[in-house]
């Protein structure tokens, strides 16, 4: 579902974080780290959840702030904008579920019966 979600995969969460990719998969396997696998075998790990274990890398920082919470502020507008991104993602698919559900009510609503319709078999 990367589509629909703007998730890491293990490559770019460890390039995020400054850590192998061998880091990650070990604190996945040891549950440190949420992930799920797709059926091609890939990981996939949401940006906030990433954050939450890791800090993002000194090579994640703005080079025009300080690193020590110039650098922070900055991995962390990288998170909000992801995670903006990944709202705006479930919005849209909750609008598009909610017209489905709308259009489907309207249609069975436009071909029902009322019992005496069905008891007399008209209609």
């Amino acid at each position: 579902m990367r589509g629909n979600m703007p998730e890491m995969t293990l490559t770019e969460a460890a390039k995020w974080a400054g850590k192998s990719r061998t880091a990650l998969f070990k604190s996945i396997q040891k549950g440190r780290l949420s992930a799920k696998k797709t059926e091609d075998g890939q990981w996939l790990i949401d940006p906030a959840e990433l954050a939450r274990v890791y800090r993002p890398a000194a090579s994640v920082y703005d080079t025009g702030e300080q690193q020590s919470n110039g650098g922070e502020i900055s991995g962390l507008r990288q998170v909000i904008t992801l995670l903006e991104r990944q709202i705006e993602d479930v919005r849209n698919e909750h609008d598009h579920w909610r017209a489905q559900a709308e259009a489907q009510t309207r249609l069975l609503n436009g071909q029902r019966r009322s019992w005496w319709q069905r008891l007399r078999g008209k209609g």
